[in-house]
This record gives C-alpha cells, sequence and structure tokens, in this order.
C-alpha cells in the first residue's frame, strides 16, 4: 500500500519519492515514529519538508533520570527496631541524565492525501 500511495502523492503534490513513501509508511503505521537519532524512522530532509507542507507535527518530550544513594546507620538491637525514622539516613546524589526523544506524527491532513492517492 505504501508503494501505490506513493506515486500518488508525488503526481499530487510535487514532492519527491523518499519523502511520499515515508510519508506512506507513516499513515499505514499510525505514529508517532522516532525522527531522531540513529533508529529515526524519518530522516531530517524529510521531515522538513513534510513539516512545510503541514503533513506531520513533531514533538519532544523529555525524559530525566536521576540516581541517589543512601546511607543508614543503624545502631543497637537493629535501632531500637529503626525507631528513629531509619536512624537519620543519609541521602547522597550521583548521576543525572536528561534526555530530549523526538517524535513525529502525521496530520489529518496527510491522512487525507494518503487515502485520495490510493
Amino acid at each position: 500500500m505504501p508503494f501505490k500511495a506513493a506515486h500518488g502523492i508525488v503526481k499530487s503534490t510535487g514532492l519527491g519519492f523518499e519523502h511520499a513513501y515515508t510519508l506512506a509508511r507513516l499513515v499505514e503505521g499510525g505514529g508517532p515514529v522516532s525522527c531522531r537519532g540513529k533508529n529515526s524512522f524519518i530522516t531530517k530532509p524529510a521531515e522538513t519538508a513534510l513539516m512545510r507542507l503541514g503533513l506531520i507535527a513533531v514533538d519532544a518530550s523529555s525524559e530525566f533520570t536521576q540516581r541517589y544513594y543512601i546511607d543508614l546507620n543503624v545502631g543497637g538491637p537493629l535501632g531500637e527496631l529503626l525507631d528513629a525514622k531509619f536512624a537519620r539516613p543519609k541521602l547522597t546524589a550521583r548521576e543525572a541524565t536528561e534526555r530530549a526523544r523526538w517524535s513525529a506524527v502525521a496530520t489529518q491532513d496527510a491522512f487525507d492525501l494518503v487515502a485520495t492517492s490510493l
């Protein structure tokens, strides 16, 4: 289906076949798909061309991860059974990573274009 739809998209919009095929695959798969990094579904030139035509929307989300280490000092018969709120724990922040995730999703215009191109 994407191959046939891509030919129709090329005829109606003048897009290159590679961009039209990418759009048809995106619409068929339903999205959202990754559009940045090694495993990206859409190349940057295709992303730019499809965004200019209003056929895809690109969104970013941020993921933040931080690790902590905790030191518990427990004395006496198990700190009188941990009566003093875990015997004053000491929290130490360690590594923190933040990552942006970029995803692309087809717009309603893209769905309509692919449907009329079949």
